[in-house]
């Protein structure tokens, strides 16, 4: 009898679920929005409904809806309530017009936002709030934020912010496929988990995630996790990052965490990054964390260093480990290459680190004075390793290492553009590799003159990818020119390759590069997904095949010089680069990071340049 009471219930509470429909164009808010047809005007009529598990609002793409969107009420578990979008399109923009935020979801839980943007308001674009108890089952995808302009008075504030204050915190937060840029706040992407003075170990915000995300043109920090446990950045990206012109509140990097427990950032691409004062480099584990790991990371072209470990505020760093990153033309600005090194390992205020391991890395370090590759002005505690080992490490400068001890070398390989190679140990320098080597009784590091091209080169072409062939498409548009070209079938994989080809729009169509995605779908579903993952500038063109190509096309296709390696199913993602003659120089299969597709394109064109298309 009970059970049958309860399905009885279930069901009833499963019929309430209701969609509704807002056109900002051409609604009226004295429909009841059940329906396109009969769709409500404006985001006031959302606000005004208690919304209820399962509940789902649709908003009309191409439209612009005035005023803060600030939907009440919370889902449940399996019952989430979601706003997203509904038509064919651009985005359905939530213009601010002045207000503080543009949408806000404050002390509700299990919900899903999608495929909306928001702009004009002064301190968020999209702020979500934690601030009584815990907020379970977060998810956003696909939102745009962009033009959050204001008076910068807080570092907690951006175009994407989500914050615990008080006794709130969050559980399975997750941020995928968010596009930022544009704002005189503070952060690109910023998750703060727990209010700033609260103790370590109560670190309750887990399950954060931020993926497939693009931060750039903002005036502190690109991406960043706060006070978090269990927290994941990966396959995303951050440039044009520090951009205040004077130093008010504090000191930025591109992509970091601070006071996060077994925080990853993996696979990730942060370039240009810059500062008013210190800092401005493209990754940092700051002081307060324990058990970090950045892997497999692009940092490149910034003001100050690759990557970072600080350790203050009598708080021990520990467990930082920094693996198979790839850094590249780091130190651009004097004053910070100076201040910092390539990679920067430093302590104040009573902190300490315990245990840091930095291996697999390359590093490419040419700033435009003698600085230390790596500078180490930290004091170490505990018992963990401290161990730079295994490294690739290429330099411009004759200064490889200047350290205050505590550090151990082992296994490293090394390159000098001039001068005699010399290192610093707490004051004492050794002048060539055996004086180094002999410090540490290490005969296993090596002074070499050609180290292979970190980068990959030389390319050697090969014919032209049959798959690509036989596309529905004429590739003659692109001879003539560099082009790199994605299929891009629905999935994850797809997803973090559309962010290597916003990457690359935005360093290299200046300098030649076409840049191609290929979709799935009719003209209109491929559109919409241009638009959703932000596909600025980027030629996109179908994902079909023909049962034979052109004989026209076909002759202006070079014939092969030699196989082409590449061999995956038609279904699967994957990246192709052309040389201006239609031949084949790189291919990757799947998914690869940033550290392999645009670091590649470096070879062709050197530093990043251009001008970002206009926003859809």
């Amino acid at each position: 009898m009970y059970w049958r009471i309860l399905v009885f219930l279930i069901i009833s509470f499963t019929l309430k679920a209701a969609h509704y429909y807002v056109d900002c164009s051409a609604g009226n808010d004295s429909a009841n929005g059940f329906s396109p047809s009969s769709a409500w005007r404006s985001v006031n009529a959302v606000n005004a409904t208690r919304l209820l598990p399962g509940d789902r609002v649709f908003i009309r793409r191409g439209t612009v809806c005035h005023g803060v969107l600030a939907p009440q009420g919370s889902g449940a578990p399996g019952q989430p309530i979601s706003v997203s979008a509904y038509g064919d399109g651009a985005l359905p923009v939530v213009d601010a017009r002045g207000e503080t935020v543009a949408i806000r979801l404050n002390n509700q839980q299990y919900w899903r936002i999608s495929q909306v943007a928001a702009t004009g308001s002064t301190e968020f674009g999209i702020f979500i709030g934690a601030s009584n108890g815990v907020m379970h089952d977060i998810r956003l995808r696909d939102v745009q934020a962009w033009a959050v302009h204001g008076k910068l008075t807080s570092k907690t504030s951006g175009l994407l912010v989500a914050s615990a204050t008080g006794s709130g915190f969050f559980q399975d937060l997750v941020i995928d496929g968010a596009t930022v840029w544009d704002t005189t706040q503070w952060s690109g992407i910023q998750v703060n988990g727990a209010p700033w003075t609260t103790p370590l170990s109560d670190r309750r915000s887990e399950g954060i995630v931020i993926r497939n995300s693009i931060a750039h043109d903002v005036w502190g920090d690109g991406i960043v996790l706060f006070q978090v446990s269990g927290g994941l950045i990966e396959r995303s990206a951050a440039w044009n990052t520090g951009m205040q012109p004077s130093q008010t509140i504090g000191t930025p990097s591109g992509i970091w965490t601070w006071r996060c427990n077994a925080c990853v950032v993996h696979e990730c691409e942060s370039y240009l990054a810059d500062s008013p004062g210190v800092d401005g480099g493209s990754f940092d584990i700051d002081w307060g964390n324990d058990n970090n790991t950045f892997e497999s990371n692009f940092g490149h072209d910034s003001q100050a260093y690759c990557i970072s470990v600080f350790g203050a505020e009598n708080l021990t760093t520990s467990d930082s480990v920094i693996r198979n990153n790839l850094c590249v033309g780091n130190g651009r600005s004097p004053r910070l290459a100076r201040n910092h090194g390539g990679i920067h390992l430093v302590t104040w205020n009573g902190g300490k680190l315990d245990g840091v391991q930095i291996t697999g890395n390359t590093v490419v370090w040419t700033p435009p004075v003698n600085s230390p590759l790596i500078r180490n002005e930290a004091s170490y505690t505990g018992s963990r390793p401290n161990l730079v080992e295994g490294n690739t490490f290429l330099t411009a400068m004759p200064e490889l290492v200047n350290s205050a001890g505590g550090l151990r070398f082992r296994a490293n390989r090394y390159q000098v553009g001039f001068g005699t190679p010399f290192w610093e140990e707490m004051g004492q320098r050794f002048v060539g590799l055996d004086a180094w080597r002999a410090q540490w009784q290490d005969d296993s590091s090596t002074l070499e003159t050609d180290l292979p091209d970190p980068l990959g080169g030389p390319f050697e072409p090969a014919e032209f990818p049959e798959r690509l062939r036989n596309a529905d498409i004429d590739f003659r548009l692109f001879l003539g020119r560099y082009t790199l070209i994605s299929i891009l079938p629905d999935g994850e994989d797809a997803r973090g390759l559309a962010v290597h080809l916003n990457s690359a729009q935005f360093q290299y169509a200046a300098k030649g590069l076409a840049v191609v995605a290929m979709l799935p779908g009719i003209a209109q579903q491929r559109e919409n997904t241009a638009i959703d993952w932000a596909l600025r500038g980027v030629t996109v063109v179908p994902l079909t095949t023909m049962a034979d190509s052109s004989v026209a096309m076909r002759r202006t296709i070079p014939q092969p010089r030699r196989p082409w390696p590449l061999s995956a199913a038609d279904g699967s993602a994957a990246t192709y680069l052309l040389d201006p003659d239609g031949r084949l120089l790189r291919s990757w299969v799947v998914y690869r990071p940033a550290r392999e597709i645009v670091a590649t394109l470096r070879i062709l064109f050197g530093t990043p340049a251009g001008i970002d298309p206009e926003p859809r």
